[in-house]
């Protein structure tokens, strides 16, 4: 048992610090993003909008080769880019990325103990090692962990599409609960297609509650580190990367949250999972909807109750933000909150 804790730990610190790594990536794309938006079309608005791409579409290959690095250093980092690139076309999302990374790290550290003579050893962590862990990984990635994952995304797709005009309600917790799942892994993206799916009917309502589910993780881990004046809670990269959250959360990006949820995944999850649920689903209640999907704030003009949306995100972002400092000070008092991570290496 204490080997397996060992173990767990380890990979724990493993996840951690490729997230530290990480997490410049996912933020660069959202400023871009935000200069995008904001830009006139022309060069400059293009130039912006790949960079998003790349941050927001494609963090998930630098996850991979981030983990894998922290596990078995620079031997694994080509196969990881093999691997990452396989599993983003795949549509894989975070948790894909999470345990490709882990494999490729892993696979490579064995390899590298494979005793040679001198002359061999260049060799064989040359072109052996990066061989055998992008196949492994790619095989992984294709007869194990995608078709779940696509069986997964179209059963999700297919229950949305046959609730859509019976249980509004429903249909709001449940989007809500997907949204709040992931950050923007396959479920999460599922219910954002279906919101945009619903676009095209006419029927706005949807996206209307997935905009604003998209602001809270973000919004909501942002103000926790804001309120945590003491800075006791949060180690410095997640005082950082709060701040950084908390701006991105209004441009609807939920992705800034994924160091807070990985942190804690155990409580992270569900309660991004329930809060955006009771958010959506009040949405539901009420029935509010916007003919501009550009979330609460941006869409105050257009939404049939402006100030109701806006009041039921703010008491969402304070219920999340005081739920995540609970948790926390929890820890802190069993001697759980462990900051050992916190400090990665140049």
């Amino acid at each position: 048992m204490e080997k397996v804790k060992s173990v767990l730990s380890e990979t724990k610190g493993y996840i951690i610090t490729g997230m530290g790594y990480m997490l410049p990536v996912i933020i660069v794309g959202g400023l871009c993003m935000a200069f995008s938006t904001f830009l006139p079309e022309g060069p400059f608005k293009d130039i912006f909008s790949i960079m998003a791409d790349i941050g927001l579409e494609k963090y998930d290959i630098f996850l991979v080769m981030f983990i894998a690095n922290a596990i078995s250093k620079k031997v694994s980092l080509a196969p990881a880019f093999f691997v990452g690139i396989y599993g983003n076309s795949m549509g894989l999302g975070i948790f894909g990325a999470l345990i490709s990374g882990l494999i490729v790290g892993y696979i490579s550290r064995a390899l590298t103990k494979v005793k040679l003579q001198e002359s061999g050893k260049a060799i064989f962590s040359m072109i052996v090692i990066p061989f055998v862990s992008a196949i492994v990984g790619v095989f992984v990635i294709e007869f194990i962990i995608h078709e779940p994952v696509v069986w997964a995304t179209s059963s999700l797709t297919n229950m949305l599409s046959s609730m859509a005009g019976s249980n509004a309600i429903l249909l709001g917790l449940i989007l809500g609960a997907m949204i709040g799942f992931d950050l923007g892994g396959p479920i999460n993206k599922v219910a954002g297609l279906f919101a945009i799916s619903m676009l095209t009917e006419g029927i706005y309502w949807p996206m209307t509650m997935a905009t604003a589910a998209y602001m809270l993780p973000s919004l909501g881990a942002g103000l926790a580190t804001i309120i945590n004046r003491k800075k006791d809670l949060f180690d410095k990269d997640e005082q950082l990367a709060g701040k950084s959250a908390f701006i991105m959360g209004f441009l609807l990006l939920s992705e800034p949250a994924i160091p807070f949820m990985l942190a804690d995944v155990a409580f992270m999850i569900p309660c991004n999972m329930i809060v955006s649920a009771l958010l959506c689903g009040a949405y539901a209640f009420f029935g509010i909807s916007s003919t501009v999907t550009l979330g609460p704030i941006f869409s105050f003009g257009t939404t049939n109750q402006p100030v109701l949306a806006l009041v039921l995100l703010f008491v969402a972002v304070i219920l999340l933000a005081f739920a995540i400092l609970y948790r926390r000070k929890s820890l802190l008092k069993r001697g759980k909150l462990d900051f050992s991570y916190d400090e990665v290496e140049a």
